[in-house]
């Protein structure tokens, strides 16, 4: 076992903790689970895509200002490995995946409603997974993959995309696993797309004096 550490916003950490205190789930061994699970997922969804350094330090100073905490979790080395190579690969902020993994995990209303995700798994028709009658089994079923019909939603025709590579409120930045430089404040990048958006508005705007002079 290999112990690692990242921050998380106190906020979502403490309702994080209150959730499966309910559940009777051992915080550590449950994320541990979930990050074998979930880092393919997180390769898929990332493809070639690497963010840049300038991404990177602009989300972890975001999250500085969520009142992070501190957390630490042992997982399996063979996970450990694997995680930090997906890191490297796609230029990720540690941090940022493991709260976006929490936060999809809680699926909170206001997520939810965002994505305009269904409350109900009836609403995903013949697409439903059979679950069993069993207790323990259909516990067993729903742990071995709980983000199932999330990600079954995201690759449907509205958001065709997956959980790491999709484009959340922007006020939820400081967990993205993506941004492109142009996203960036300050970046010569960011600069010229707003450059090109204001000459837009003044093309538009013009347009718009010409139609009503005419």
């Amino acid at each position: 076992m290999k112990k690692i550490t990242f921050r998380v916003p106190a906020s979502l950490w403490a309702s994080f903790t209150v959730q499966t205190q309910k559940l009777f789930i051992n915080r550590g061994p449950f994320l541990d689970h979930m990050l074998a699970t979930e880092l393919p997922s997180v390769t898929q969804d990332l493809g070639s895509y690497k963010m840049s350094a300038k991404a990177r330090r602009y989300i972890s100073g975001l999250l500085a200002h969520k009142t992070p905490q501190i957390v630490n979790i042992e997982i399996q080395d063979s996970t450990a490995q694997l995680l930090n190579d997906i890191v490297e690969k796609h230029g990720l902020l540690r941090d940022a995946l493991l709260c976006r993994l929490i936060i999809f995990l809680r699926g909170s209303d206001t997520l939810f409603n965002y994505l305009d995700m269904p409350k109900n798994v009836t609403k995903f028709g013949g697409r439903v997974e059979s679950l069993s009658t069993s207790p323990m089994k259909a516990i067993e079923d729903i742990y071995f993959d709980p983000l199932f019909y999330v990600r079954l939603h995201l690759e449907g025709e509205d958001w065709k995309c997956g959980i790491y590579n999709c484009q959340l409120s922007k006020k939820l930045d400081w967990s993205a696993c993506y941004l492109v430089d142009e996203d960036v404040p300050g970046t010569k990048e960011n600069k010229l797309r707003l450059k090109e958006l204001s000459d837009l508005a003044d093309d538009f705007n013009r347009d718009e004096i010409e139609m009503f002079l005419s």
